[in-house]
C-alpha cells in the first residue's frame, strides 16, 4: 500500500504537468506553449509562465479531497537555420495534498518545421523527481524523452494550435516504463511584433503496467505564458 501511494503522489504531481510538465512517467516538462513557427538562425526565444492542474475525479486523498496543483517554467530555445532551433527548459511543479510537495523537471529540446507556418515536430530528452527524495534515493525521479506534433497558423494577431505528444519514461527505483500521451489546444496572440501571450488548455495521460494488467491515469491543466523573441 505505502509503494502504490508514493506511486500515486509522484505520479500524479507530474502528470498535472502545470505549466510547460508520483512514480514519475512524466519525467520532462510535458507543456506544449508553443505554435509550429520556427525561429530563424541566430534568433532567440525566452518563454515564462505558470499554470494549474487538476487529478482525475475518481481518484482522491484518503480525506476525500481532490488532488490539484499548480507550476512555473521558463524555455529557452534558438534558431540555428534551415527550419530548426534548440534550446533547454525546466519546470518547478507543486501538488496537494502532499508530504512532499515539490517537483523539478528539466529538458533538452529540438525543434523541426515540417511545413512551414503550419507543421512541426519538436523531441525532448530530460528528467525529474521529488525535491525531498527523487534525486538521493531515485523514489521519486525517471528520466524519458518524447516528441510532438504541432500543428497551427497564424491568423492576423492570433494563432490557434492544436498538439499531440506521445514519450517514454524510466523510474529511476526500477520496474517498466511508462509511456504517455497529451493532447492539448490553445492560441497565441500576438500583444507586439516580438512578444507573444500563450493561452492552453489539455489532458494528460499516463499508461503502464502493474502486476501483469495495463492501467493509466489522467488529468486536466489550464497554462498562460509569456514568449519574447530576440531577433529576426
Amino acid at each position: 500500500m505505502r509503494a502504490a501511494l508514493r506511486y500515486l503522489h509522484t505520479m500524479r504531481s507530474l502528470i498535472l504537468c502545470m505549466l510547460l510538465g508520483g512514480c514519475a512517467p512524466f519525467a520532462q516538462p510535458w507543456q506544449v506553449a508553443e505554435t509550429a513557427e520556427v525561429l530563424k538562425g541566430g534568433s532567440v526565444r525566452i518563454t515564462a509562465g505558470g499554470g494549474l492542474g487538476l487529478f482525475q475525479d475518481d481518484v482522491r486523498a484518503e480525506d476525500g479531497s481532490r488532488y490539484w496543483g499548480g507550476g512555473v517554467g521558463g524555455r529557452f530555445r534558438i534558431g540555428i537555420g534551415k527550419r530548426q532551433e534548440v534550446g533547454a527548459e525546466a519546470t518547478l511543479l507543486w501538488g496537494h495534498p502532499d508530504t512532499s510537495p515539490y517537483n523539478f523537471a528539466a529538458k533538452l529540446s529540438y525543434k523541426r518545421a515540417l511545413v512551414d507556418g503550419w507543421l512541426a515536430a519538436v523531441a525532448g530528452l530530460g528528467g525529474g523527481g521529488d525535491l525531498k527524495s527523487g534525486y538521493r534515493d531515485g523514489k521519486g525521479g525517471a528520466i524519458g524523452t518524447d516528441v510532438a506534433l504541432i500543428l497551427s497558423h497564424s491568423l492576423f494577431i492570433v494563432e490557434p494550435y492544436l498538439a499531440a505528444r506521445v514519450g517514454l519514461f524510466q523510474p529511476l527505483s526500477g520496474g517498466l516504463p511508462h509511456a504517455g500521451l497529451l493532447l492539448a489546444g490553445g492560441a497565441a496572440f500576438k500583444l507586439l511584433p516580438f512578444l507573444q501571450l500563450f493561452v492552453e488548455g489539455g489532458i494528460p495521460a499516463d499508461f503502464y503496467r502493474e502486476n501483469g494488467d495495463g492501467q493509466h491515469y489522467y488529468g486536466y491543466y489550464g497554462l498562460a505564458a509569456l514568449s519574447l523573441r530576440i531577433g529576426l
